[in-house]
C-alpha cells in the first residue's frame, strides 16, 4: 500500500467533508486540504502532503484523462486521484510550498476552473459565493445576443429582402454572439489537440461554426455558438446538482465509532485494516466487510431499495446506511 492508501485523510475525512455543516466543515479542511501522509524524517516534515483541488469545469471523462495527464507530468506528484462526480482531485506530492498553486494555473490553462478546497467551496454553476461565474456571464451575454439576432427573421417574415450581411443590423449581433462563444471552443480544442494529441467535439463545432461564418451563415453561426454555451451551462448544473445531492450522505456519518472491546474514537481516527462494531439502529460509519455477526441493513439512501438487505460474514457494508438488528463486526 502507498502512504494516501493508509491515510485517514482520504479514507475517512474525505467522506465527510462533502456533508459537513458550515461550523464542522473548518476543521475537517485542517485535515483534508492539505494533509500530511507518510512518515515523519529526522527533519520533522511530512514525507508527502494531499493538495484536493475542486474542478468545476471537470464534467466527463474526457475531462478526467486530461487533469490526470497535465497534473501527473509535474515534478514532485507522486499520485492523482480524481472523483468526477465530486468535481473533486487529491493530489499526493511532496512538500513542495509552492506546488499547490502551481496545480492550480496548470489545470486553469485549459479552462478547467481548478481552485483549492476551501470553506464554502462547492459553489455553483452561474453563482458562486454571490457573484456571476464566468460561465454565467457568457451564457448571459450570448443569450442576449442571440435572441436580438431573431430580428432578422422578422424583418423577413414582414418582407424585407434579403440583401447583402452588413445591411443587416441585426446580423452584428449574431457575429457578436459566434465572436463572444468561440474563444472558449478554441480553448477547449486547442487543449485537447495540444495535451492529449487528439480532435475532440469542440474541434468539429469550431468547424461549424468558421464554415457557417465563411458562408455568410451568420445567425447560424451564432445558434452553434449559443447551444453550445447552454449546454455546457446545463452539464454543469447537472454535475454540480448531483455532486450536492452526494455530498448530503456525508453528513449521514456518525462523528464517533465503536471499537470491539475499546472506548469509542473519533470517525477521523478509523484506519484502513481496523476492526469495527456496528450496533442496532447505528449508521455505518465506512465502507467495509463483515467479520462477525448476523443483521439487516437499510441501505435505501443508497440504493433506493425500501426492503432491508441481510448482512452475515463476508459481506459487504456501505458508509451511511442504517444497521438495524443486529450487531455486526466489521
Amino acid at each position: 500500500h502507498t502512504p494516501i492508501e493508509r491515510s485517514p485523510s482520504l479514507v475517512c475525512a474525505m467522506s465527510r467533508i462533502i456533508g459537513a455543516k458550515r461550523g464542522d466543515k473548518a476543521k475537517l479542511l485542517a485535515l483534508t486540504r492539505t494533509s500530511s501522509v507518510g512518515h515523519l524524517p529526522s527533519g520533522g516534515e511530512p514525507a508527502l502532503k494531499v493538495t484536493v483541488l475542486e474542478v468545476y469545469g471537470m464534467c466527463c471523462q474526457s475531462e478526467v484523462s486530461l487533469v490526470q495527464k497535465k497534473l501527473g507530468i509535474l515534478p514532485g506528484v507522486q499520485s492523482v486521484r480524481v472523483n468526477l462526480m465530486l468535481r473533486q482531485v487529491a493530489v499526493t506530492h511532496e512538500p513542495n510550498e509552492g506546488l499547490p498553486e502551481r496545480l492550480v494555473r496548470t489545470l486553469n490553462w485549459a479552462l478547467l476552473d481548478a481552485h483549492i478546497l476551501t470553506d464554502g467551496g462547492g459553489g455553483g454553476t452561474l453563482l458562486r459565493r454571490g457573484r456571476p461565474t464566468g460561465l454565467g456571464l457568457l451564457l448571459a451575454g450570448c443569450t442576449l445576443l442571440f435572441a436580438v439576432s431573431f430580428g432578422t427573421w422578422g424583418r423577413v417574415a414582414r418582407g424585407g429582402e434579403a440583401g447583402p450581411w452588413y445591411e443587416d443590423p441585426f446580423s452584428y449581433f449574431a457575429l457578436a454572439c459566434a465572436a463572444l462563444g468561440a474563444p472558449l471552443l478554441l480553448a477547449r480544442a486547442a487543449a485537447s489537440l495540444v495535451y492529449e494529441g487528439r480532435l475532440n467535439m469542440f474541434a468539429l463545432m469550431l468547424v461549424a461554426v468558421a464554415g457557417a461564418l465563411g458562408l455568410r451563415q451568420l445567425w447560424e453561426g451564432a445558434a452553434i455558438v449559443f447551444f453550445f454555451v447552454l449546454s455546457e451551462a446545463v452539464q454543469k448544473w447537472c454535475v454540480h446538482h448531483t455532486a450536492r445531492q452526494a455530498g448530503a450522505l456525508g453528513g449521514l456519518l456518525p462523528a464517533e465509532v465503536s471499537v470491539p472491546g475499546g472506548p469509542d474514537k473519533p470517525i477521523d481516527a478509523v484506519v484502513l485494516g481496523e476492526e469495527l462494531l456496528l450496533r442496532p439502529g447505528g449508521r455505518v460509519p465506512v465502507d467495509g466487510v463483515v467479520l462477525s455477526g448476523l443483521s439487516s441493513v437499510d441501505e435505501a439512501v443508497i440504493t433506493g431499495e425500501a426492503a432491508p438487505v441481510r448482512k452475515g460474514p463476508g459481506d459487504v457494508v456501505t458508509a451511511g446506511t442504517t444497521n438495524q438488528t443486529g450487531v455486526l463486526t466489521v
